[in-house]
């Protein structure tokens, strides 16, 4: 039999104390206990429950926000690849795809890679899938080992058009000057700016090539005829300044009115801008040399 306990309450009512005694045991008391410890653990349990609930249920918003923007990313760029190429369908979805790859292996900007794109497709009229593969082509081959690939993809190929090399030979010509360690857009410029100034024929133009012994009529009537491109006649310019010697003042007068008008603060900036003009044009004329942009040129002739 369980040891009975009693104890005195002193009780108040009415406003009068009275003194009772209660009765209780040692099992009862611990049945209290227990039940109590019971209720603990499971409001412990209810409250970890709950715990775990609202932890999953911010877990769930993050994915949620990782999935609601991946989804508008891509929906963004499927929408800028469409607007910059006129593609649709698997066309559309394919390139969006390379580009996205392209983009994440390089680390480009998504946007750049494709203005990129756009840029060389449609300044040589070649489709967005093939400028694609192009890009792809001079970036495994170092073309932006002086960071400045896709920058001259977006400026340049419309003067390279005009000046009769082909989308492969541009990209080859940009992959070998910065192999070379041309680590400006020195080469590709001074290429821009003799097609330039060789189809406007100045007359500063045409005294830089009669100084080096070049016929400016000749050359001329070989741009208006097609007998030769602007490109071709840069090589036979950079052929005969090879010729002379640096200092010559017609090969400084060439650099400037053939490939580049130097417009420094005195005439020590303006010879190193010569320099460097002439420097530029050299690599991007050495590279031509190479068989792989002769083929292209071929192939595009």
């Amino acid at each position: 039999m369980a040891k009975e306990i009693k104890f005195n309450i002193r009780l108040n009512i009415d406003g009068k104390e009275q003194l009772a005694t209660a009765t209780t045991s040692i099992r009862e008391i611990s049945d209290a206990v227990n039940t109590c410890r019971k209720n603990a653990r499971g409001l412990n349990d209810v409250l970890i429950d709950l715990n775990q609930f609202v932890e999953s249920i911010s877990n769930f918003a993050d994915a949620f926000s990782q999935i609601s923007s991946a989804i508008g990313g891509y929906a963004q760029s499927m929408a800028q690849t469409a607007q910059l190429t006129g593609l649709t369908g698997d066309e559309l979805r394919e390139l969006r795809g390379e580009a996205q790859a392209f983009a994440t292996t390089f680390g480009a900007d998504f946007g750049e890679t494709m203005q990129a794109v756009n840029s060389l497709a449609k300044g040589f009229g070649i489709t967005a899938q093939d400028a694609m593969h192009l890009v792809q082509d001079g970036m495994v081959s170092g073309a932006n080992a002086n960071g400045q690939f896709l920058d001259v993809l977006k400026e340049y190929p419309r003067y390279f058009k005009e000046a009769g090399i082909s989308a492969e030979a541009f990209v080859a010509i940009t992959t070998n000057a910065a192999r070379q360690g041309v680590f400006s857009d020195k080469g590709v410029d001074a290429i821009k700016e003799a097609n330039i100034r060789l189809r406007e024929m100045t007359p500063a133009t045409q005294a830089a090539l009669e100084g080096i012994g070049m016929s400016a009529e000749a050359v001329q009537q070989a741009l208006r005829d097609g007998s030769a491109t602007t490109f071709q006649i840069m090589q036979r310019v950079a052929a005969r300044l090879g010729e002379l010697p640096a200092s010559a003042s017609e090969v400084g007068a060439a650099i400037a009115d053939i490939h580049r008008h130097a417009q420094g603060p005195d005439r020590r900036e303006g010879h190193q801008h010569h320099a460097d003009s002439h420097d530029g044009f050299r690599t991007a004329d050495s590279a031509l040399s190479n068989s792989e942009i002769d083929a292209a040129i071929a192939a595009a002739g």
